[in-house]
């Protein structure tokens, strides 16, 4: 499915993916070069439940395009941003194929239900590139009100004095209503 989609695409820009089959789910691991500094983009293909299917002013798994903007579940998030990093990515590579430094791009699929696949294996290669002093290393955690905002102590703890820079970005529901 989507995995070996992106893998296809990132294999023709000489990036390695590995297939991580965590939780009984498929996530996508993706590296191109091996030096300094490392870049990394971390996305998911899974999505929300779809709730009242009334409440939709589109059907949640038509991809609609009205006025010049695509309607669909899972459009902003977070199909359209892997899909715009791995479109930054080739770019980059077609304008600085030499560039000196490292690339990795995630698919993960359990971020919506708690991250316990997926994400692990991403904070497991955080670690990973901590030892190997690929430093700063940012995280950009999307927060939403009343879904995982209570997680936002627990994460600022876990990278507490790693030297990993954590930013939070606040969600902004651009979706169905």
């Amino acid at each position: 499915g989507c995995m070996e989609i992106l893998a296809g695409r990132l294999q023709a820009l000489d990036f390695s993916c590995e297939f991580i089959n965590r939780n009984g789910v498929t996530n996508l691991w993706a590296r191109r070069g091996t030096a300094k500094p490392l870049f990394v983009f971390a996305g998911h293909t899974d999505v929300v439940p779809t709730g009242a299917l009334e409440s939709w002013s589109h059907g949640p798994f038509d991809a609609t395009i009205r006025d010049g903007v695509l309607y669909g579940r899972g459009a902003c998030d977070m199909k359209g941003g892997l899909a715009a990093a791995i479109i930054a990515v080739e770019t980059y590579i077609d304008h600085h194929p030499d560039f000196p430094g490292a690339i990795e791009i995630s698919g993960t699929v359990d971020e919506e239900s708690g991250g316990f696949g997926g994400v692990a294996q991403v904070l497991e290669g955080i670690r990973e590139a901590i030892t190997a002093g690929l430093t700063p290393i940012k995280v950009n955690a999307v927060v939403k009100r009343g879904v995982n905002d209570h997680t936002v102590v627990d994460l600022v703890e876990h990278f507490r004095g790693t030297g990993v820079i954590v930013r939070v970005i606040e969600y902004m529901d651009v979706g169905n209503r």
